[in-house]
């Protein structure tokens, strides 16, 4: 997807490469043209995730702000890159791919799931974050996530073993995305382009806990130090794994002592996400936290929460609150 003339990103949908140095990112344009100095959105997926299924949100956005998704290494139409699928990596691409569109800040960053991680690393790498962005998170994680809610458990997935997940009430409602748009989103995920870099990306995530954890972002008030945004993180909670738990148990799936695991997971996980998503408020003077009744996939489920959240931060910047 070669580009024949320079892109300027402010104006258009457009989608093209953007060279990053060692090789190009794909990047995708929507909504109305960029006056100077307004606020961007910029969308940042989950563990090897695609960005077409922000499709409902860039949507729902466009009579609103100008917004940008675009496909991580490996992915969709990015290119290749030798560099590992670490956060840190991934967040200095991002950086790279911003200065060299270029797409100027200010930024409102929509970060899914990992993405709370990665746009952490990103802001990390900023001399000034509290001027450039401002954050709305989906249900992100939290450095200590992977220590106290731990997905990948076998025993979960011994549980929901065979589940018809389309028959448990909270996936019975159907996702926003169009007909077209979930067409393209699921051929993207389907491709052997994109299994093979989530196969990549997806070693690495572990280890992004432990290396967000060490920046201090949590700690800055104990050290008298003030928060690393002055603007307006939000984070949307899904509900976990409780209908899985409880469809598993009456299939008769798992051993006793997998149920039994299970059991005692999900019995504090709803409380224990909640309290770390509201630990992710020390990112900033200027929060709000939102608790939603839909799966993880909140822009996929609920998108029209999202632009609320975006136009709430897009309020606060103006007004300059504190804490709501």
């Amino acid at each position: 997807m070669a580009n024949a003339v320079p892109i300027d990103w402010s104006k258009g949908e457009q989608s093209g490469l953007v060279d990053i140095g060692t090789h190009k990112l794909c990047l995708y344009s929507h909504g109305p043209d960029r006056k100077p100095g307004e606020p961007v959105v910029i969308c940042i997926t989950g563990l090897a995730s695609s960005c077409k299924a922000s499709a409902a949100v860039t949507r729902l956005l466009k009579p609103h702000i100008r917004s940008y998704t675009y496909d991580r290494s490996g992915f969709g139409g990015s290119e290749l890159c030798r560099r590992i699928p670490n956060s840190t990596n991934i967040a200095l691409e991002l950086d790279l791919l911003l200065k060299n569109a270029p797409i100027a800040p200010p930024y409102i960053f929509i970060a899914h799931s990992y993405g709370g991680i990665l746009v952490r690393e990103f802001l990390h790498l900023q001399p000034n974050p509290t001027s450039i962005a401002s954050l709305v998170l989906l249900g992100a994680n939290h450095d200590h996530m992977a220590k106290l809610i731990d997905w990948r458990h076998p025993a979960i997935w011994s549980m929901a073993a065979n589940l018809d997940f389309s028959t448990l009430p909270s996936f019975t409602d159907p996702h926003t995305l169009t007909p077209e748009e979930w067409d393209i989103y699921q051929a993207d995920i389907a491709s052997t382009k994109h299994m093979a870099q989530a196969d990549l990306e997806r070693p690495h995530y572990t280890a992004a806990f432990e290396t967000i954890e060490a920046k201090g972002h949590m700690q800055r008030a104990e050290k008298g130090e003030p928060p690393l945004l002055g603007d307006s993180p939000v984070a949307a909670q899904s509900k976990g794994f409780q209908e899985i738990y409880d469809a598993g148990l009456k299939a008769g799936n798992g051993s006793p002592e997998e149920q039994a695991t299970f059991g005692k997971m999900v019995a504090t996980w709803k409380e224990t996400h909640e309290r770390l998503q509201n630990e992710l408020q020390a990112l900033s003077s200027c929060t709000k936290v939102r608790y939603l009744a839909c799966q993880h996939n909140v822009h996929e489920d609920d998108p029209q929460s999202v632009v609320e959240e975006v136009l709430w931060v897009l309020k606060a910047r103006k007004e300059g609150k504190g804490s709501a």
